[in-house]
């Protein structure tokens, strides 16, 4: 579990496209990228290509920023709440 410093100072949209990775998967990305010759791999695929869609295209990410915004707030509310129950 992060921090709650960490965790109160990340912005919601990090958080929400951040999401959780576990350790196999970091090391499946990892041996992809060996494997294949690649230099970078986004882990997760979806939030990756997101980031990059979005420096591509200004328009595109003043779209999708108030929707990631409230998933976000959502995740670190969650977030906050689990850390809270243990």
């Amino acid at each position: 579990m992060l921090p709650r410093r960490v965790i109160d100072g990340m912005g919601a949209i990090r958080l929400e496209l951040a999401g959780k990775i576990s350790v196999s998967k970091v090391a499946g990305a990892i041996m992809t990228c060996i494997r294949d010759g690649a230099e970078e791999i986004a882990v997760p695929w979806l939030s990756g290509n997101l980031r990059t869609l979005g420096y591509l295209s200004p328009r595109v990410r003043a779209m999708l920023q108030p929707s990631l915004e409230r998933r976000g707030a959502k995740a670190k509310r969650a977030y906050i709440e689990r850390k809270r129950a243990r």
